[in-house]
């Protein structure tokens, strides 16, 4: 354990806990950006697009009773419509909530397994599961 990574890691493992949430949601954004960059991200159906018209009020009136959602993530759909309607809030919920999935998973592995293994696991985990199949079309 002489090497600069082993070092690095060892420290990494005894950081605060606020550094290691820092730590962990900086990862996150990374492993986000290169799926993203890597994928083709796309919704499978249509009532995304939807569920987000009848919170931005494509019926007149914006409202959090959104069809097949939770109402309090209607309400916060609502409120950030309220606040930007030119903005796909629904998409960045949805991409959001993901994104916070994927950084609760490796701070699991990463308490359990250590940085080292912990991440590497969480790599090959976001690369099978953190993109739609590009050769799998929308019929």
């Amino acid at each position: 354990m002489n090497n600069w990574r082993s070092k690095t890691l060892e420290k990494l493992e005894h950081q605060p806990v606020w550094l290691s949430i820092c730590t962990t949601a900086i990862i996150t954004a990374l492993g986000a950006l290169l799926v993203c960059n890597l994928f083709y991200l796309h919704w499978e159906e249509n009532d995304d697009f939807y569920m987000g018209s009848l919170a931005n009020g494509a019926l007149g009136e914006r409202t959090s009773y959104i069809v097949s959602t939770n109402i309090v993530v209607g309400w916060v759909l609502k409120s950030l419509y309220l606040i930007a309607p030119g903005i796909s809030w629904i998409a960045v919920v949805w991409e959001g909530l993901v994104a916070l999935s994927f950084a609760v998973i490796l701070w699991i592995l990463q308490k359990r397994l250590g940085w080292a293994n912990g991440l590497a696991i969480w790599t090959v985990f976001l690369l099978l599961f953190g993109h739609k199949d590009p050769s799998k079309k929308c019929e």
